[in-house]
């Protein structure tokens, strides 16, 4: 008896030192931060906590619901754009590898909302100078002059004035709520202005007046101005509105529509139809735009599925660098050059890509980068999220090549793994950059970089890394002479 008393005071005394430790982990911890509470977790889950750990595990997702250490800790996996238990998950599931596959097809549970169903905010912006009468007969007068006039242009630019602009649009919002008020044109052309100039957010509050006055107005000049500037604020919310305009009776305001709701759904205009729109918004109406790319990334459609990828960039998603690997291979010029665009944004380099290639060559260098992203993609930073060079630097940066050669000799993990794969994966591409590696002060950059060169180029120069700076000149002459001489395409050339 005495000796379970004993263990029971001592289980008590323990849970209650833990429970003390635990209180100073959380009073240390971010709570509103996913990596620290994740790091609570872990600490928990190391501490012979598991209940707690489970808990802010269940916590990080709440923070963060695309976290994957959390989600990993729960034993869940993503399958598309949702996360399952590991055990519920089809067979095959990697959890977000490079090579996943597409989550199967969202199906539309009805149609979306009307355009007269689609809520907008009517609260007109606050006028700064409501005592001002000045600005308002040029914003009235838009409505009764003619849209190519020399008094349109004069009220235009009026209103754009910084010291009028702020009090104009207020004004403009509550004259498109009248019902005498008939012009689109000038409201259109300061929106288009303000876009061009990169003050979208100076000209939003016009959006919702504009839409709704679209309804009552039926000059087709305006209408094919409004649709032209709507598409520039890209919001889905003028889509249903935008449909209508695709069936009016005028060939310049169908076109301006189409344009409008290609802009926004990010789908091609070239065969976009009315009935191709309406089920475009009965899919996406009621999920973040996030979700509608991802889900037309994995279209067959090259030219969907590469301004999918453009959409998705800023979330650094890595699921978009295999699908532009696939629209480097298709059979259409435009995606080509799209996705070629955004692959060198992302890596830093075009790899020699060009959509006029045979269609042998283009898949040759899309192996190439595949190779390499699977190598190396889950690891990889992006090029925009690279240190910038301190302010004030004068140094102008490396292109991807030099900075994996910088590399080879890193101490740092497995840098300089990483850097020989990406030098091997560019193949031609990095053949300059290494023959500049050869003329560096370390012997094992020297050694990688010549070992590279042969195993690329099947040539082989008598480089001695080691060797005296006379015999190392030699070698790099005959390398630079080699690459200088080489036909493209035919990397032997110089040698024959």
């Amino acid at each position: 008896m005495l000796r379970w008393m004993s263990i029971l005071v001592l289980s008590v005394a323990l849970a209650h030192a833990a429970d003390e430790t635990l209180e100073s982990k959380v009073a240390e911890t971010d709570l509103n931060n996913a990596d620290a509470v994740f790091e609570l977790a872990a600490w928990c889950k190391s501490h012979n906590l598991p209940t707690k750990a489970r808990s802010y595990y269940s916590q990080v997702i709440k923070i963060d619901k695309d976290h994957e250490g959390a989600r990993a800790a729960l034993g869940q996996v993503r399958v598309g754009n949702h996360w399952v238990a590991a055990s519920l998950a089809p067979a095959g599931t990697t959890g977000g590898a490079s090579g996943e596959k597409a989550p199967p097809p969202r199906v539309a549970s009805g149609p979306g909302p009307k355009a007269s169903e689609v809520v907008w905010d009517l609260t007109i912006p606050k006028d700064p100078a409501a005592a001002n009468s000045f600005i308002s007969k040029y914003v009235e007068r838009m409505s009764t002059v003619d849209n190519d006039s020399h008094e349109m242009d004069v009220s235009v630019a009026t209103c754009l004035a910084d010291d009028y602009l702020p009090s104009a649009i207020s004004r403009l919002c509550a004259a498109l709520t009248r019902a005498d008020f008939k012009d689109l044109y000038g409201a259109g052309s300061m929106v288009s202005e303000l876009v061009r100039k990169g003050k979208i957010d100076q000209a939003r509050p016009l959006l919702p007046f504009m839409v709704k006055a679209s309804e009552r107005i039926t000059e087709p000049a305006d209408l094919e101005c409004f649709a032209y500037a709507i598409g520039l604020f890209k919001d889905r919310r003028a889509v249903p509105r935008l449909i209508e305009l695709m069936d009016f009776g005028n060939d310049q305001v169908r076109s301006a529509s189409t344009s409008a709701i290609a802009a926004i759904t990010m789908l091609p205009d070239r065969d976009l139809t009315t009935a191709k729109a309406n089920d475009w918004w009965a899919l996406n109406h009621n999920v973040s735009e996030r979700e509608t790319y991802q889900a037309q990334l994995h279209s067959a459609d090259a030219a969907i599925a590469v301004e999918a990828a453009k959409a998705l960039y800023p979330y650094r998603d890595n699921s978009i660098v295999p699908v532009l690997i696939r629209c480097l291979r298709a059979d259409d010029k435009q995606a080509n050059l799209r996705a070629s665009a955004l692959i060198a944004k992302i890596t830093g380099t075009d790899w020699n890509y060009d959509p006029s290639l045979p269609a042998d060559q283009k898949a040759k260098i899309a192996d190439r980068l595949d190779a390499f992203w699977k190598a190396e993609g889950s690891r990889f930073t992006w090029i925009e999220d690279r240190k910038a060079a301190p302010a004030g630097a004068n140094t102008p940066p490396k292109d991807l090549d030099a900075e994996f050669v910088s590399q080879l000799d890193s101490r740092e993990g497995d840098k300089a793994q990483q850097a020989e794969a990406g030098l091997m994966a560019h193949g031609d591409v990095a053949i300059p950059a290494l023959i500049d590696g050869l003329g560096t002060n370390s012997s094992i950059v020297r050694r990688k970089c010549n070992d590279i060169l042969r195993a690329l180029t099947k040539q082989d120069f008598q480089f001695d890394p080691r060797g005296s700076d006379e015999s190392r000149t030699k070698a790099i002459e005959a390398w630079k002479a080699w690459a200088q001489a080489r036909t493209p395409g035919k990397p032997d050339a110089a040698a024959k």
